[in-house]
């Protein structure tokens, strides 16, 4: 494989673990996937044209090995990974993640997709009526910038959810979990105490377990691959219409 291609392969890493996690819902079977794909690559199993075509060529692998419920390599498959990626992760979900998360273009979405150009618009459209659709979660916000937390109050209070409390501190932050049994977390990575957003998850999920999205002005520090990372990402700054689609297909994956 010519040097330039395999560092742009490279490059694109996180983003393919992110868009595969967003999938699935989990990170393991998000990452077994991407796993797939990199041995593929490696033995010449992915024929990519030239450095332009790189993010479409992966993306579109990625989708169809989703689509085939791929497993771990040189191993079995993770249980129950078809059926979830068959059921969860409808082409006019993985549209919208593509375009508001990714930045693909219609046309590069239609051959990541393997549909009619003209269709994308019609799978965007449908995938925006499913988040006006989804209603009555119960959302805590784990973030101390207050008017980070307002806005995304104001965010998911439009989308027709419920935030039952914000948290500044790790400490806040369990006792709020334990006291509203929400549906879903959205996590600062780092809070005002300096405790870490990831060990204050932590602390939660051995009480319950419970969806979350981390906010992170670094994202791919969490797209590592490491056992710790999370499935679901927000970039700071954020746009409002990313936090939608996120905190839809958190919620759909979490509820299915």
């Amino acid at each position: 494989m010519d040097s330039t291609i395999f560092a742009l392969c490279e490059e694109m890493l996180p983003r393919l673990r992110r868009f595969a996690r967003a999938l699935a819902g989990q990170r393991e079977p998000g990452d077994a996937l991407v796993a797939d794909l990199l041995q593929d690559l490696l033995d010449g199993r992915i024929d990519i044209a030239s450095p332009d075509s790189v993010p479409v060529v992966l993306f579109r692998a990625l989708a169809e090995k989703a689509d085939a419920g791929a497993g771990t390599v040189g191993g079995p498959a993770v249980p129950g990974i078809a059926g979830r990626f068959g059921k969860l992760s409808s082409a006019a979900r993985r549209a919208l993640l593509l375009v508001l998360v990714e930045g693909f273009g219609n046309d590069e979405v239609a051959e990541i997709l393997s549909v009619d150009w003209r269709e994308v618009p019609g799978l965007l459209d449908e995938a925006q009526q499913e988040i006006e659709a989804q209603q009555n979660a119960r959302i805590l916000i784990i973030e101390d910038e207050p008017l980070i937390a307002q806005h995304l109050r104001m965010i998911v209070q439009a989308m027709g959810h419920r935030v039952v409390g914000v948290a500044a501190t790790r400490h806040a932050a369990v006792e709020a979990a334990k006291a509203h049994a929400p549906d879903l977390l959205l996590v600062d990575v780092q809070l005002a105490d300096l405790s870490s957003g990831i060990d204050t998850l932590d602390d939660i999920t051995r009480i319950v377990n419970i969806p979350s999205i981390f906010i992170t002005a670094y994202p791919d520090r969490l797209l590592t691959g490491d056992q710790d990372e999370p499935a679901f990402l927000l970039a700071k700054p954020f746009d409002p219409d990313i936090v939608r689609a996120v905190v839809s297909q958190a919620i759909f994956v979490g509820t299915n």
